[in-house]
């Protein structure tokens, strides 16, 4: 697959993430995870931004660019962490599993398609370029998967899988 097709590819799964998350968003019941999904309809904008930024250089015989750093992710999943939940939430919390797990899984899912995209570069860096994108799917997906556990831990469930 062509580099400019990996880019394309990402871009709709960027946008349709994005449309998940304003979709759910009004369809979890928990504050924190409200405010999750807005961080994160915010930043896959963010990623869609970009990534159809290096379609249009790659349309033009140009090189992509690495994503400037911005920490703002770093920032919000720490304050995430370190949020606290009420026992108002917690009546909310399992209505609200399944709707989580499907984020996870829309997280770890593009983190491998970009991992996987990376591997297939000879160019290394567009190599970096994918690895930095898989990197913050999978600080988005890590954010998620303890969002996950938290539920399963306060409300003691042994649901014979966990989301690994």
């Amino acid at each position: 697959m062509k580099t400019i097709d990996i880019f394309k590819v990402a871009y709709q799964m960027e946008l349709r993430g994005r449309d998940f998350y304003q979709q759910q968003r009004d369809n979890v019941k928990m504050p924190m995870l409200k405010e999750i999904f807005w961080h994160l309809v915010k930043m896959e904008e963010g990623h869609a931004e970009y990534i159809a930024g290096q379609i249009a250089k790659l349309e033009h015989s140009e090189s992509p660019e690495p994503p400037a750093q911005d920490n703002t992710d770093n920032l919000f999943i720490e304050r995430m962490t370190r949020q606290k939940i009420t026992a108002a939430d917690l009546k909310n919390d399992l209505g609200d599993y399944s709707i989580v797990r499907m984020a996870y899984l829309i997280e770890k899912d593009f983190a491998e398609y970009y991992e996987k995209s990376a591997g297939l570069q000879g160019d290394a860096a567009l190599k970096s370029i994918f690895e930095m994108l898989a990197g913050w799917e999978r600080g988005h997906a890590e954010m998620l998967k303890n969002q996950l556990e938290g539920i399963i831990e306060r409300n003691s469930l042994d649901l014979g899988f966990y989301p690994v």
